[in-house]
């Protein structure tokens, strides 16, 4: 586990929250009451708009859950390596990298200097390292 990971972290929630959405608003597209075709005519070609349109929606939602799956793998990977942390530790790697605190927020949650701060800091990552 490396600092690049963890700095990642929140920008992997942040698109596996978006692709939802995604998902949501293209389920809701394909799902919502469309007008019928009156005009009786019979289509030529290898499906009806509408078929490919469910065609289209459905290889999209089957990407998007593809990339939504990747990125909670990451995200679970992630969350792995800092649970097998020592609780001071722990705390400080979340409050910095998972809820995204200051140094000086993270300082007054934890009712620690900054130079203390940034031993914890060092000690995390280097467990993190060896992982």
């Amino acid at each position: 586990m490396t600092r690049t990971m963890l700095k990642s972290y929140r920008d992997l929630k942040l698109e596996r929250d978006r692709l939802g959405i995604l998902i949501h608003n293209l389920e809701q597209t394909l799902y919502s009451p469309r007008s019928p075709n009156l005009s009786g005519m019979p289509r030529s070609g290898s499906g009806s708009p509408t078929e490919n349109a469910v065609i289209r929606h459905a290889d999209l939602v089957n990407q998007y859950n593809g990339k939504m799956e990747e990125l909670a793998r990451a995200i679970r990977t992630i969350e792995k390596a800092i649970d097998r942390l020592p609780s001071k530790e722990r705390t400080l790697i979340r409050l910095y990298y998972i809820e995204g605190m200051t140094w000086e927020e993270t300082g007054v949650v934890m009712q620690y200097s900054w130079s203390q701060l940034h031993r914890i800091h060092a000690r995390a990552l280097a467990m993190l390292e060896s992982l």
